[in-house]
């Protein structure tokens, strides 16, 4: 399954990012895998390269990681997380090192600063709706002046 940014950012604070890490973890993830949760590449000979999961982890690099188990998105967030803590940074990441995580770093940011606003159950409110709404108040506020 392919995941936005608010749901990634979600997976990411569950696990216990908190901003600015919140927003560097979304961003890594999405330029990492593209927000893919069984994204899974193999790059060189076996022992090069395997990057698997939402967050893009070199199983070759951490193998003590089962890439099966990455492929499951809240458990790639909770790696990414301990690794983190254990790196004291995104060291762990190729896509942090290279900086490729920066081209998504303001929409990542903006993305988890929305996320409560998009858990929300709204109405739906359709135009055709606002524009009654609008004309009443206004046929309201004439009459109030007559």
């Amino acid at each position: 399954m392919r995941w936005e940014a608010p749901s990634i950012s979600r997976f990411a604070q569950t696990a216990g990012f908190a901003p600015p890490a919140l927003h560097t973890a979304t961003a890594i993830a999405l330029a990492g895998s593209g927000g893919i949760d069984h994204y899974d590449v193999r790059a060189g000979v076996p022992g090069c390269g395997r990057w698997v999961g939402l967050w893009a982890l070199n199983t070759d690099e951490w193998p003590e990681y089962r890439p099966d188990d990455l492929h499951d998105p809240q458990a790639a967030a909770n790696v990414a997380y301990a690794l983190t803590v254990r790196c004291a940074g995104f060291g762990w990441s190729a896509v942090w090192r290279a900086g490729h995580d920066r081209r998504w770093a303001a929409h990542a940011a903006t993305a988890s600063s929305l996320d409560p606003f998009l858990e929300a159950d709204h109405v739906p409110i359709h135009l055709n709706l606002a524009e009654r709404q609008l004309a009443a108040i206004g046929r309201h506020l004439g009459r109030r002046r007559g």
